[in-house]
């Protein structure tokens, strides 16, 4: 049990730093800026978000309209009689993912995230939401198409047209107090009549101009956006930790061996990896970093030790066998010890090299194939050991045995994540002895 508590502690540290990501948005949180406009009416809060977002997570009765921008952060529109969002936690960020969850529909959201790290929607709400796509031009201009009545078989096709400077630095205040209520107006209107699905306004390469009704001119811009990923995009860390044993071809790892070569299938191999993506799209991306693998093969045999020629042999047999007790009064350091008691195992160490891709999906599902070239090292805690552990006696030798070791390997890796969890399945395309065909596989659980 010793020997797994340093990968157990590390693997707890990991999850701790992952849930001490979770926040709440609230006023007066330092780690994030929060700018707002107050009129006679209406107070507009827009709330800076300065970590990725990739899940957008919308509840309750959240009116929202989601904007694919080049920041993130939230623009919520509330009556000042009424509950404040942020202050009643009805905006959170968890780790990667913003929830919005108005219970009784009292403001309205307008939501702006990068589309590139956006990746999936989540809306139980009952309102559907608004999505508009941006260009960086310095006004920001929506336009919200209906097309659910052209669904429906109908010739009526309605558009709405909403023109909006950057809220919070808006010096007509009451004028974008005017425009969002106007939209909330017809997006109430219009609830029963625009479709579930995400209605996006993209043309590329166009630019046009309108006048309005009422003599004023409304901007319409249509572009995509292609910003770039950061350095905390792509710079990453994973922990995988597995059950392993060997076969004597590269694709048989499960079907174990027979004889003194015989495992027992154990938890007790593990890795840490650093990464960092080199290319890295929306689906797509192309991971290099360095790693530490720590492997344990645990033998059926209670005693295993390693000819000269480096095959392994069953020490039982050949030494102790039905006569253990008189091999113990010539040694009596294992006095009041039997067969049972002794236990061996081979632990390797490696430095590795993943080179990892991986295919990203809806709803934060992804698929990676991994290819790991790594270089084996000698220590005291790594050879061929023997122990005794009872009552009486705690003992262990190690036997180095590196010369019969290939000091290199190759392995291929397969995972399948959600999120940040999932399982992995790897196995080793070069044989761990010289001297013999013996090929590891590994599968278990990863967090990354």
């Amino acid at each position: 049990m010793k020997k797994i508590l340093y990968p157990l502690a590390l693997f707890m540290a990991l999850a701790a730093c992952g849930t001490s990501n979770a926040q709440s948005v609230k006023k007066g949180n330092a780690a994030e800026a929060v700018v707002e406009t107050r009129t006679d009416n209406d107070i507009v809060v827009r709330q800076n978000i300065k970590r990725p977002i990739t899940q957008l997570i919308v509840k309750g009765k959240s009116s929202v309209m989601l904007v694919y921008d080049t920041v993130n952060y939230v623009e919520a529109v509330y009556n000042p009689d009424e509950v404040d969002p942020l202050d009643n936690e009805m905006i959170v960020v968890k780790g990667f993912t913003l929830i919005v969850d108005d219970p009784d529909g009292t403001g309205y959201y307008v939501i702006h995230l990068k589309k590139k790290e956006l990746q999936s929607v989540k809306n139980s709400s009952g309102n559907p939401i608004i999505y508009v796509e941006l260009n960086d031009t310095a006004s920001r201009q929506i336009e919200l198409a209906d097309t659910a009545a052209a669904g429906r078989g109908t010739e009526q096709d309605t558009t709405y047209t909403l023109t909006t400077s950057n809220l919070a630095r808006q010096q007509q205040v009451e004028e974008a107090r005017q425009q969002l209520g106007e939209a909330r107006q017809n997006l109430a209107k219009t609830l029963d009549r625009i479709p579930l699905e995400p209605i996006e306004v993209v043309v590329d390469d166009y630019d046009s101009s309108a006048t309005s009704g009422n003599g004023s001119t409304t901007i319409i811009s249509y572009g995509r956006e292609y910003d770039s990923y950061g350095f905390e995009d792509r710079a990453g860390a994973a922990f995988l930790w597995g059950f392993n044993n060997w076969g004597d071809k590269w694709y048989n790892g499960l079907g174990k061996m027979d004889g003194v070569y015989e495992l027992r299938t154990s938890f007790s191999s593990w890795q840490l990896e650093f990464t960092y993506a080199v290319i890295m799209t929306r689906h797509f991306y192309l991971d290099l970093g360095i790693g530490y693998e720590s492997d344990i093969y645990k033998f059926t045999t209670p005693l295993v030790d390693i000819d000269n020629n480096g095959i392994l042999v069953d020490r039982v047999s050949t030494y102790l066998h039905n006569d253990y007790d008189n091999q113990t009064s010539a040694n009596q350091v294992f006095t009041n010890t039997t067969l049972d008691d002794w236990s061996s195992r081979l632990v390797t160490r490696y430095f590795s090299i993943p080179i990892d891709m991986v295919f990203r999906f809806d709803n934060d599902f992804k698929i990676g194939f991994s290819a790991i070239p790594a270089l084996g090292f000698s220590s005291s805690h790594t050879g061929l050991k023997h122990e005794i552990d009872n009552r009486n006696l705690e003992y262990l030798d190690a036997e180095n045995i590196s010369k019969h070791i290939t000091p290199y390997k190759l392995d291929l890796r397969l995972s399948v994540r959600f999120d940040h969890f999932g399982f992995f399945a790897q196995v080793s395309t070069l044989s761990l002895f010289k001297e013999k065909d013996v090929y590891p596989i590994k599968i278990g659980f990863i967090i990354k």
